[in-house]
């Protein structure tokens, strides 16, 4: 994710700065809910621009994206790359990741990219022939300005009125329930609650689980997923 920032923006984010969550915490329960909802889940790099205010998000996480998206149906050594401009619309870019030629491949650009550097200093961003461009100032974007909509699994304890206690701290955090499923869970005398949600941001939704998770009637914490609607 950091190496695409710089390649398309010119600005350097640290991990740090990131949203960065893995997989460790998916289960076959949420693959199977996810198609239930006409999602399939994709572990993506997201960087996102806003040039009215100037800032850039960068984060990588587990996204469910729409079962008929092109990204979505990316398997085996394919990556891709979904590129949206202002005129262009959205371009696809796909190619193989792992095997001989793409390895090979990739180090020769990873050569041709140290020749730069030694060449023209690390705050340069140096595209083929020609003058780099200096590194540009990074202005990121504050967790109320990064907006989606969100899958949210808690593990409950199953009885009468858990589901009115998590709308009504949902609700309290202005974050807006779109779908509810409820499953037996693996665990005894618990149930799977999970919800989608209405458009919110990362500031709303953290707080929401942060909430939810101090819940007496949940039993362990929130398992939250991001839903891709980059086409809209």
């Amino acid at each position: 994710a950091a190496v695409l920032a710089w390649l398309a923006h010119g600005v350097w984010v640290r991990t740090d700065e990131m949203i960065v969550e893995g997989i460790s915490r998916l289960t076959p329960a949420d693959i199977r809910n996810a198609a239930t909802l006409g999602f399939g889940i994709k572990l993506l790099a997201v960087i996102t621009r806003d040039f009215r205010r100037d800032e850039l998000s960068v984060r990588v996480h587990p996204t469910l994206l729409p079962a008929g998206n092109v990204i979505a149906n990316v398997g085996g050594v394919f990556n891709a790359i979904s590129v949206t401009g202002d005129v262009v619309g959205t371009t696809l870019y796909s190619g193989r990741g792992a095997g001989q030629d793409a390895t090979a491949s990739a180090v020769i650009s990873d050569i041709a990219d140290a020749v730069a550097l030694i060449k023209h200093g690390k705050g340069a961003h140096f595209i083929g022939e020609g003058v780099p461009t200096p590194r540009k100032e990074k202005r990121l974007a504050p967790p109320e300005h990064i907006r989606s909509r969100y899958y949210v699994r808690l593990t409950v304890k199953d009885q009468p009125g858990v589901l009115a206690r998590v709308a009504s701290v949902m609700a309290k955090h202005h974050v807006s329930i779109a779908s509810v499923i409820q499953n037996p869970s693996d665990r005894i005398g618990a149930a799977s609650l999970v919800l989608t949600t209405h458009e919110s941001d990362e500031r709303a939704i953290g707080a929401t689980l942060k909430h939810l998770a101090g819940l007496s009637s949940v039993l362990e914490p929130p398992v939250l997923l991001r839903i891709g609607d980059f086409n809209d």
